[in-house]
């Protein structure tokens, strides 16, 4: 009988051992997802800051790209009207 309380003792000593290595290698991987859903959050608002940017620059070249439009039919109006004085 005695053997038996010292074999279940053992073995409840060992499940409680289990059960502290199961609880850390838990508390672990919950630091560790909390750590990559930090990440992914600062990632994501970098990814909507970057492509704001973008489009605010494809407003703007845009922008040059019509007033290069509008300098270069001026240019090519003037062009023509000198060119009519001229003769």
């Amino acid at each position: 009988m005695g053997e038996q309380i010292d074999q279940l003792q053992k073995l409840k000593n060992k499940l409680e051992k289990d059960k502290q290595n199961v609880k850390s290698e838990l508390e672990d991987l919950r630091a560790q997802l909390d750590h990559a859903q930090k990440g992914k959050a600062s990632a994501e608002k970098l990814s909507k800051q970057l492509e704001q940017q973008l489009s605010d620059l494809q407003v703007k070249l845009d922008d040059s790209f019509k007033q290069i439009n509008d300098v270069t039919s001026q240019k090519t109006k003037l062009f023509g009207e000198n060119s009519d004085l001229v003769k």
